[in-house]
């Protein structure tokens, strides 16, 4: 069940009149995203309430739902003429929302702040980062071949004569171990490089 909108927000917006009466203002018209909205909702918005007597009985927030003049209630017209009461969703969708714009820190343009934009590019990058960790390990694998290759032939081998030879002498080092010896310890990779080409 949503939040309700609380008791202090919605007093602050009803006055009394020097007749008597009680003068409602609508939320959001000085809000700081009235950027988005058009003149017409803008002047709608800024017209005040003035509430019947069987609003002002049932209190302010059933007063701020309902327009003056809509008939009774059960009538055609109250019907239509009522406005739905706010209901605030909480923190449980501003936090879904702050999750997305985290993942979608250092986006360019409008994706890294618009949520509408922000959840389209993070549920691509998630798709592509998926594709990414495997890519990542053929990447790997083939920078290792090069790296081994260009050390065996140093040592008057080829890559696939090299790696034949350490199957034939039971010599079990992966490809990641071979690479490093190549870089680290040029002397060590020689001395494998001779065992397997016995």
């Amino acid at each position: 069940m949503p939040k309700l909108k609380t008791k202090r927000s919605a007093v602050k917006r009803f006055r009394m009149t020097g007749t008597g009466k009680i003068k409602a203002a609508k939320a959001g018209r000085r809000h700081n995203l009235s950027l988005g909205k058009n003149r017409k909702r803008k002047n709608r918005l800024g017209k005040a309430l003035i509430l019947e007597r069987r609003d002002e009985k049932q209190g302010p927030t059933h007063a701020a739902s309902t327009r003056a003049g809509g008939g009774p209630p059960g009538s055609p017209r109250w019907w239509t003429r009522r406005e739905a009461m706010r209901v605030k969703r909480g923190f449980k969708a501003r936090r879904r929302r702050n999750r997305v714009l985290k993942l979608a820190k250092g986006f360019r343009g409008r994706r890294h702040g618009t949520y509408k934009r922000a959840i389209e590019a993070v549920e691509r990058a998630m798709m592509q980062s998926a594709r990414g960790r495997r890519v990542r390990r053929r990447d790997f694998r083939s920078l290792w071949i090069v790296r081994i290759n260009a050390a065996a032939r140093m040592n008057g081998l080829s890559y696939s004569r090299l790696i034949a030879g350490l199957k034939k002498a039971n010599i079990a080092l992966d490809r990641k171990v071979l690479a490093d010896i190549a870089i680290a310890d040029p002397l060590a990779f020689a001395a494998i490089a001779k065992r397997a080409a016995a």
